[in-house]
């Protein structure tokens, strides 16, 4: 027969053993021995009340109908991502999101009926694919004092796709070019410093919102 009872201060399941006196075989039972048996259960806590929650995005600025990547900490949990518009998938860790307008996002991070939650905003402006977000200084000073030594267009809306820069000397010959936004003119041809005076540019840009713009003038080298 089975009981409750406490063994060492644990519940336990007591089983009291029942069975006949045998005396030809020397056995005499004792009515008040009692066998204890112990369970356990494994119990699993949930840090996410002490963790930190955190909703970040590879971009927060972006052009109008830009795209970023949205990004919810800690790993391991179930996410929910409100509103869905522009999502690729509201319950991703790592969406991507696609928008027109500013939007705030709103993360949810849930475990066995425990959540915290966290915010981002997503701001959406305006692209201009020209001056003056993208511009060319009218002169430059290369004599290595670290300023103003390198001609390169500038701009907060390019793209290294379609990019192109030319210099080319009064006479039309072609002293630079290159592809790369992030490359400038040091004011020389084929090793040798240029002198000063007027040279032609041209330059040709993609920028973020698949706008392109291109634009050639004089720029004039000073020593």
């Amino acid at each position: 027969e089975f009981n409750e009872d406490l063994v060492d201060n644990k519940k336990a399941t007591v089983c009291r053993l029942v069975y006949a006196e045998i005396p030809e075989l020397g056995i005499v039972p004792d009515p008040e021995y009692r066998l204890p048996i112990i369970d356990s259960v494994f119990i699993t806590v949930d840090q996410l009340p002490n963790l930190i929650v955190s909703a970040t995005a590879d971009l927060d600025t972006i052009p109008e109908g830009g795209s970023t990547t949205l990004h919810a900490s800690p790993n391991g949990y179930n996410y929910t991502w409100t509103p869905s518009t522009g999502l690729s998938d509201p319950n991703s860790q790592h969406p991507e999101c696609t928008l027109t307008e500013t939007t705030t996002f709103y993360l949810t991070v849930e475990n066995n009926g425990c959540s915290k939650s966290d915010s981002i905003t997503i701001y959406v402006t305006e692209v201009i694919c020209g001056p003056p977000d993208i511009f060319l200084p009218n002169a430059f000073t290369p004599n290595s004092d670290n300023a103003n030594d390198l001609l390169k267009v500038r701009g907060n809306n390019i793209v290294n796709e379609e990019f192109v820069f030319r210099i080319f000397d009064r006479w039309g010959n072609l002293l630079f070019e290159t592809y790369n936004f992030n490359t400038g003119w040091d004011g020389t041809y084929n090793g040798k410093q240029c002198d000063p005076g007027v040279y032609v540019y041209y330059f040709e840009a993609l920028c973020i919102d698949n706008e392109t713009y291109f634009e050639k003038g004089n720029i004039t080298l000073i020593k």
